[in-house]
């Protein structure tokens, strides 16, 4: 099934910086066309950045529980839930994942998804 549709600018590539490109493409009265292959906001959101960034501050924080008696503060044990780690995980990516989309449909930005490549000079396709 072949189908083809015209834009200004597409970009490939659905992480920060194709999203943030989009947006501004948009902006200056550009159609715009996002392909990305997996989830829109890339590996930074939903794999990288985020989430070790998540799993990083959750560690801090037992760290500090465990060395609160230096502080003057008694806690008792400390211990942790994995799947409420967890659970906070999903629920950040989840919140901010949505945040993207809203852009994307703020700025009339046509999210195709699928693996873009050029096809030639002035056109591209997309597996989906």
């Amino acid at each position: 099934m072949s189908s083809e549709n015209q834009y200004d600018i597409a970009i490939l590539g659905g992480g920060p910086g194709g999203y943030l490109a989009a947006i501004r493409a948009a902006r200056h009265g550009l159609k715009t066309a996002l392909i990305e292959k997996e989830k829109i906001g890339g590996t930074c959101l939903h794999w990288g950045c985020i989430p070790t960034k998540g799993l990083l501050q959750n560690a801090q924080v037992f760290r500090h529980c465990t060395e609160s008696d230096s502080f003057g503060i008694r806690t008792g044990e400390v211990s942790y839930d994995w799947e409420a780690i967890m659970e906070r995980q999903r629920g950040i990516i989840d919140r901010l994942h949505k945040g993207v989309q809203s852009l994307m449909k703020k700025h009339q930005i046509d999210v195709i998804p699928g693996f873009g490549r050029l096809a030639s000079p002035t056109s591209l396709e997309v597996e989906t």
